[in-house]
């Protein structure tokens, strides 16, 4: 939806082809909307936002740390818990 309603591509020909050329790579758009659904915090009911300029792209998502975690923690080694009240550990 984002490049069909949203997003303004450059159009140019290449024959009798049309070209669109679109100011972030659709594989780089899709990967961060999919970190931000993935790495949410489930717990709050606020939805995803992408907010689109003409000069920036905005993806936001509630998320962060759990409250006892720190850098350290994060880099050190841990178990993996998921936010996402939804997500499937039986399916790995």
């Amino acid at each position: 939806m984002l490049y069909t309603k949203y997003l303004n591509g450059i159009v140019s020909l290449k024959g009798i082809q049309r070209i669109e050329t679109f100011p972030a790579p659709y594989k780089v758009m899709r990967e961060l909307v999919l970190n931000a659904v993935a790495h949410r915090n489930y717990r709050n009911p606020n939805p995803v936002q992408i907010k689109v300029f003409s000069d920036e792209i905005y993806i936001f998502s509630i998320g962060g740390f759990p409250i006892d975690w720190d850098i350290d923690k994060l880099l050190g080694l841990h178990e993996s818990k998921s936010l996402n009240p939804k997500h499937r550990t039986d399916i790995f």
